[in-house]
């Protein structure tokens, strides 16, 4: 969940039928196969929904939504991820390279898909936290193992030469676990 002055923005996934909401709903999504995201946007003043993206992540495995960012022009960025494959309106479609990776994706104020992009390595790579600083970059902490970024892998600490305008990056280990922060470029800079 996060917010702007007006709205709730809330993000997940689902399985089978969704009814937005239950008693009466206004929307109703249908996940594709396994669990699938989903984005809705509510009134802070009347808690009735606004909108349900039709156009978050489908696929074979599982898609969800775990972070959510809103911007001041109210454009929404997901952090999430998914396993096996993942395809957003327009065609863009991504594969896992490991169990599960992280999926970014962005939505105008009317839940209109603008862009996505990926990053995983061979284990399980999840999102736990997302913010956007004053000048709009995003901020993101994982958990990674050996870090790839759009298919291509790399050493963790290689990804600011692939990146480039990465504000600044950090990364520890913990036991067997690589955890590590990113704060990248403003709106629609993703590297790709």
């Amino acid at each position: 969940i996060t917010q702007d002055n007006l709205n709730l923005y809330i993000t997940g996934s689902i399985r089978g039928t969704a009814k937005f909401p239950v008693a009466t709903p206004l929307f109703t999504k249908v996940s594709s196969s396994n669990d699938d995201m989903f984005l809705a946007k509510l009134s802070k003043s009347t808690g009735v929904f606004q909108w349900v993206s039709p156009q978050t992540a489908v696929g074979t495995g599982n898609e969800s939504g775990y972070e959510i960012v809103a911007d001041v022009n109210g454009s929404v960025i997901v952090a999430g991820y998914f396993s096996a494959n993942a395809t957003f309106t327009g065609g863009i479609s991504f594969s896992t390279l490991g169990s599960e990776d992280i999926l970014l994706s962005s939505y105008d104020p009317s839940g209109n898909f603008l862009w996505a992009t990926r990053a995983g390595a061979v284990g399980s790579d999840i999102p736990r936290g997302a913010s956007l600083s004053s000048s709009t970059a995003l901020s993101l902490a994982t958990f990674m193992s050996v870090c790839a970024w759009n298919g291509n892998s790399v050493a963790t600490d290689a990804l600011v030469s692939i990146a480039q305008d990465i504000e600044w990056f950090t990364g520890a280990r913990i036991g067997t676990s690589d955890q590590c922060g990113m704060l990248l470029p403003g709106a629609n800079e993703v590297v790709n």
